[in-house]
């Protein structure tokens, strides 16, 4: 039997509907997460878009970074790389924290 228009406006009720209850604050650390969370992707863009001049600066082919390769066999340690990209790193972060205050 097909619905009429009197059937579905008895199923929807206007007006004197209940209101649903208030939405209540989340969790401070649910605001803790959502921020750490925008934060890493705001750092991942700004890499993403950093990442041509970055490769082109030679990183990756400094003093100290070491490259040993035999036959069938290479192995890179980019120790002074590693070195440079931590402290990078680090600084950001500190600057992080301290424009949000923690």
């Amino acid at each position: 039997m097909p619905a009429t228009a009197r059937s579905l406006s008895q199923a929807i009720p206007f007006g004197n509907a209940e209101a649903p209850p208030s939405r209540q604050s989340a969790p401070d650390y649910m605001l803790r997460m959502s921020r750490t969370l925008i934060v890493i992707g705001i750092i991942l863009v700004l890499i993403g878009l950093l990442w041509g001049p970055i490769s082109r600066s030679g990183l990756g082919r400094l003093p100290g970074d070491i490259i040993i390769e035999r036959e069938g066999f290479t192995l890179y340690l980019p120790i002074t790389s590693a070195i440079i990209v931590s402290i990078v790193i680090s600084a950001a972060f500190a600057l992080v924290r301290l424009f949000l205050g923690r």
